[in-house]
């Protein structure tokens, strides 16, 4: 883990890191002049997508649009929701949503 006055970058695995810039601008700037040379090697850098939750084992009761917005909501920003029919997920025994975490704030 290293951090400079607008950055924080870490190792989270195999060839992968992860940075956080604390302003916007400066995400902007890295993104449309990559790719970048670090050390000899290729930097390829991406903002973190949002992504899709299910959530198993729920009463069937609960298996509604607004509960899965409820839900959402406790991990981070709700992009949209998984339901059809009149706010019954119908297809399947699990909700589904997809989010956008903030990476900077604990979960």
């Amino acid at each position: 883990m290293a951090t400079e006055r607008n950055l924080y970058h870490s190792p989270l695995g195999q060839n992968h890191f992860l940075f956080v810039f604390k302003n916007k601008a400066d995400v902007q700037k890295i993104i449309v002049d990559s790719p970048w040379s670090a050390m000899g090697y290729y930097l390829a850098l991406a903002p973190w997508s949002p992504f899709w939750v299910q959530a198993h084992g729920l009463p069937f009761g609960k298996l509604t649009k607004s509960y899965a917005g409820e839900l959402a909501s406790k991990i981070s920003s709700q992009i949209e929701v998984d339901c059809i029919g009149d706010g019954i997920q119908l297809s399947s025994c699990f909700l589904r949503f997809r989010v956008s975490v903030d990476l900077s704030a604990p979960l």
